[in-house]
């Protein structure tokens, strides 16, 4: 009993003692800490900011959608009728977004020796869109006044696929396809109606930076008689003069297998014409 007695004592001594050297390095160490020199820390630095002029128009430009020609000519024509002339000739394209549209027409007029007239007028409205990077499908209307081959009025409306065979900076290659129904009337003869299979061929080739040539071809046939088709071919050599002229030089034919009675079925066209750009 009494070892017991001495032996608490020395425990509640130490750990008073701990506890006073606990505290005592605690006020140190706050000493310590409070009269230290602030440490000099360099401010952070401000971000860099580097000014970038707003977008421009001439930065981001707008794609020309609207594009056209206009076109006169000095004309040879052969085949039924053999004259000298001038043709009136124009087209206008527009391609909102992935659509294409196109409007052609042509005039020619003229008057033989014996005082016969005769003309020939061409029409075309077409709208395509873009399937894919090559593919294409469209409707067109095509109108036909040829009275040198006795065709006095015709519509030919059809829809079909367009597809870019090959398209390079050099070459351009498209065929169409289509199905049809035609509406001919032709003189002294009763009218005609038919459904119709198409097909065309049109070819591109740049020259160089300033000459381009042209061939298109085109089948027309009638699918309720077989003997009864019809081709046409525009051959045309264009050079530009300045940013606004071209020279253009082209040949067109047209041919029936079953002619209008009294007329031969080739029909030709030569012609030279001013070509002006918009």
């Amino acid at each position: 009993m009494p070892s017991a007695v001495l032996r608490f004592p020395s425990f509640a001594a130490l750990a008073l003692v701990s506890a006073v050297g606990l505290a005592l390095s605690a006020s140190l160490t706050a000493q310590a800490i409070l009269t230290a020199a602030p440490i000099d820390v360099p401010p952070a630095p401000a971000p860099v900011v580097v000014p970038r002029p707003l977008p421009t128009y001439e930065s981001h430009p707008v794609p020309d959608r609207w594009s056209g020609k206009g076109e006169l000519s000095y004309v040879a024509t052969g085949g039924n009728t053999d004259t000298n002339t001038a043709k009136l000739a124009g087209e206008i394209q527009f391609k909102p977004a992935r659509w294409a549209l196109l409007a052609r027409a042509a005039f020619l007029n003229s008057t033989t020796e014996t005082g016969d007239r005769n003309q020939r007028v061409d029409g075309l409205l077409r709208a395509s869109r873009g399937l894919t990077s090559r593919i294409d499908a469209f409707a067109q209307i095509v109108y036909l006044e040829n009275t040198f081959a006795g065709i006095s009025s015709s519509f030919y409306p059809l829809a079909g696929l367009s597809y870019d065979v090959f398209t390079s900076p050099t070459h351009v290659l498209t065929a169409r396809v289509g199905l049809g129904y035609g509406q001919e009337s032709r003189v002294l003869t009763p009218d005609r109606t038919f459904p119709t299979a198409d097909s065309e061929i049109a070819y591109r080739w740049r020259l160089s930076k300033t000459a381009e040539f042209q061939q298109d071809t085109t089948f027309t046939t009638n699918m309720s008689r077989g003997r009864d088709w019809r081709a046409g071919s525009v051959t045309a050599l264009t050079a530009a003069l300045n940013a606004l002229l071209s020279l253009k030089v082209s040949h067109v034919a047209s041919y029936l297998n079953a002619p209008v009675e009294g007329f031969g079925g080739l029909d030709t066209v030569s012609s030279a014409a001013i070509v002006a750009t918009f």
